[in-house]
């Protein structure tokens, strides 16, 4: 069989198998796609595997990227305009819009805000001796750092 005949019998795929080629697409594995459709495993893997199922995959696959490709070279040129009003936001009167184009700038500048601090609170009395020791470690740190800086 040529591939004329393989193009002519995709049209041919029953709605169910055209179902499983898409999910595969989408990267859904053989196992999901059968739980998915009610089919048994083996089915979907036998279809998948047949070489109609795998010429419209290809087909489906090539228009993919195709759309892909597109996509990424409208935001290519688009995204110069972009920065650009993100930039000009910066300037804006009200701080909030500042406020946010600073962060959208530095964001995309790789500098990304700080998610946590962490913090540790200590509580409880401490007494006259713990007081004196910690006074007593002080000023013991306080005279290693003047010998070595000597």
């Amino acid at each position: 069989m040529d591939l004329k005949d393989y193009f002519s019998k995709i049209e041919t795929l029953t709605p169910a198998y055209k179902e499983m080629i898409r999910l595969k697409l989408t990267g859904m594995k053989s196992v999901e796609i059968a739980t998915h459709m009610n089919f048994s495993p083996a089915l979907v893997q036998q279809v998948l595997a047949s070489p109609l199922a795998q010429v419209k995959l290809q087909q489906l696959s090539d228009v993919k990227d195709a759309e892909a490709t597109d996509l990424n070279a409208m935001l290519q040129e688009e995204s110069l305009a972009c920065v650009e009003t993100i930039v000009e936001l910066r300037d804006a009167a009200d701080d909030r819009i500042r406020l946010a184009a600073a962060k959208d700038i530095l964001d995309r500048a790789g500098y990304t805000p700080v998610k946590k601090i962490r913090q540790e609170r200590f509580t409880g009395k401490l007494s006259e001796q713990d007081l004196d020791a910690i006074k007593r470690v002080k000023v013991v740190h306080a005279e290693v750092v003047e010998t070595e800086v000597s």
